[in-house]
């Protein structure tokens, strides 16, 4: 079964002749039936030119900023001033933003994953909107509000996952990438539906709620 799943190319013995319109060919490549050969990138030249790309964002994130007269020339000589700016402002800055990007991106790499497609979002598993109902019973919900919107963002964002996983069976064994999609699109719409009722109830709620998941 292996070998009947590689190309014909690949199967067909060298010692024998094939015989395509009156010719005889060794293999497959002469007849040009075979496809082409790719050149594989080589992963030295690959991760040194993302290692060049993040230090060169991360020099850039340090020298810019609101500040005009702490740039590049600040940057390799250092005063005061521009040591508290770097050290206080733009390297904490740097850093989060390097944590984020990393955490977006295994975040992506485990949806993908899990769900088989490579195109998968948290907006298909309802992981956003449920993070937007979390944040709206925050507001709405008098008692809630001393817990913050974050962990209730971050709690509504789990819980809608785990109820898309339970869905798709993946509690039992079981699960199955189509189903954990279309579940994950019907938990983003019932939270979806929820987050815009809140809308309706007070203009001060919905004024809030806008504010908190304008980049969602």
């Amino acid at each position: 079964q292996r070998e009947l799943k590689a190309p014909l190319h690949a199967r067909w013995p060298q010692c024998l002749p094939l015989r395509i319109w009156g010719k005889s060919w060794t293999n497959l490549t002469e007849t040009g039936l075979a496809p082409p050969h790719r050149a594989s990138r080589s992963p030295v030249l690959t991760w040194g030119l993302l290692a060049i790309a993040v230090v060169s964002a991360g020099l850039w994130s340090l020298a810019t900023g609101g500040r005009s007269d702490v740039g590049w020339a600040e940057l390799f000589n250092p005063n005061a001033l521009s040591a508290t700016v770097f050290g206080e402002v733009r390297a904490p800055r740097t850093l989060a933003a390097a944590c984020l990007g990393i955490n977006l991106g295994l975040a992506g790499l485990a949806l993908q994953a899990v769900t088989r497609n490579p195109l998968a979002s948290p907006t298909i598993l309802g992981i956003n909107h449920g993070a937007a109902l979390g944040l709206a019973l925050a507001f709405v919900v008098p008692g809630l509000g001393s817990i913050g919107p974050e962990p209730l963002a971050v709690t509504g964002a789990f819980a809608a996952g785990v109820l898309s996983f339970a869905i798709a069976g993946g509690f039992h064994g079981r699960m199955e990438p189509l189903r954990l999609i279309l579940g994950g699109v019907a938990v983003g719409a019932f939270a979806y539906a929820l987050v815009r009722f809140t809308y309706t109830l007070d203009d001060d709620i919905a004024r809030s709620v806008v504010r908190w998941t304008g980049g969602d």
